[in-house]
């Protein structure tokens, strides 16, 4: 779940090399650092933005030499290609497994209020992580994902629907995961215009920071603060800058 970081708080930072690195100076490195609040545009399909979204890619689980972390506990989510689909998985799972953990705190807090004698301290904790994560909301966020990006039905099988489809439902799953720095290649690929604009807004209302590649400026210059042109002059242009 995404915190509310203090805006500007410094999140992430990435440094990206196109060649040896022995042999490739300041300029030729491309120097991104994301902080609380930024929307930073990646424009067009370029070696260095390819370079850049393939080493965050490999940082969603843990920093690398290219990708660190400035923050504690700094949750990365990407979106790149749709996923294989799994035989056995529908939409509806699809979408509950990013929320699973705020579902088990639901469910612990509706048990100890059946039975709260002797359990105040226990009740108390559990409201405050139930406001903390707004997990009230939790069914109409679901709801609204779902809607916004036209996900198939819910009991669909993923096996069952095609590439476009397959991504709507791994970007739905991406956003309810709340991630602290979003990574987004081509978000609005296979949406409708509704959904576009959907997705225009509700990346508007994030809480850490956002980072998306598109191959046009249209949807970048309805939601990015930041435009970053990798291949237009060296080195790219780190955010905030």
């Amino acid at each position: 779940m995404a915190r509310s970081w203090p805006s500007g708080e410094r999140l992430l930072r990435v440094e990206v090399a196109l060649g040896p690195r022995s042999s490739v100076s300041a300029a030729e490195a491309l120097v991104l650092e994301l902080r609380a609040g930024d929307v930073v545009g990646l424009l067009g399909d370029t070696a260095r933005g390819d370079a850049l979204l393939a080493h965050l890619a490999t940082a969603e689980g843990g920093d690398t030499p290219e990708v660190r972390r400035l923050a504690p506990e700094v949750s990365l989510g990407v979106l790149g290609e749709a996923p294989a689909p799994r035989e056995d998985l529908d939409v509806r799972g699809a979408l509950r497994a990013p929320v699973q953990h705020l579902r088990a705190i639901e469910e612990r807090y509706l048990r100890a209020c059946e039975d709260p004698e002797g359990r105040e301290p226990e009740v108390e904790h559990l409201r405050e992580l139930m406001d903390r994560h707004d997990v009230w909301t939790l069914d109409g966020r679901v709801q609204d994902v779902a809607a916004g990006l036209e996900v198939p039905a819910p009991e669909t099988r993923l096996a069952d629907v095609d590439e476009v489809a397959r991504r709507r439902v791994a970007l739905a799953a991406l956003l309810l995961r709340e991630s602290d720095v979003l990574v987004l290649d081509d978000p609005a690929r296979g949406l409708s215009a509704a959904g576009a604009r959907w997705l225009c807004g509700d990346l508007r209302r994030r809480l850490g920071a956002v980072l998306l590649r598109a191959p046009a400026r249209r949807l970048l210059r309805d939601v990015a603060v930041e435009l970053l042109e990798p291949d237009r002059r060296p080195g790219g242009c780190p955010a905030g800058t």
